[in-house]
């Protein structure tokens, strides 16, 4: 039993591992630029991207700049444009995970172009 265990574990590892390389390569050929230290709704987080000529970043893309320390502003939560249900996926700086927040909160924002 244990076995299987430490194999899962080595899996997921290997497969996160992956996913972080494969969101660095995502984003390092994309030009972005901050809100600076304003912070967004959701929505005001995508209108803000959208008038700015850009968009906002897919979580993939988001956790490329995350990874690359491309992302100024440390221990808050940044916005990605991958959301269902009244929810969006970002990433937190200080933590260095994904998180999954409601449109309604307020998070800062990186807008990327092509």
């Amino acid at each position: 039993m244990l076995r299987w265990i430490l194999m899962l574990l080595v899996a997921g590892a290997v497969v996160l591992a992956g996913f972080v390389m494969l969101a660095i390569k995502s984003s390092a050929e994309l030009s972005y630029q901050e809100a600076g230290g304003t912070e967004y709704n959701w929505q005001g987080a995508y209108t803000y991207c959208e008038a700015e000529g850009g968009r906002l970043p897919s979580v993939l893309e988001l956790t490329g700049l995350l990874y690359r320390g491309a992302l100024s502003n440390q221990q808050t939560d940044y916005w990605s444009r991958t959301g269902m249900f009244g929810y969006a996926f970002g990433a937190n700086t200080k933590s260095k995970i994904l998180s999954f927040d409601r449109f309604s909160d307020i998070d800062h924002v990186v807008c990327v172009r092509d």
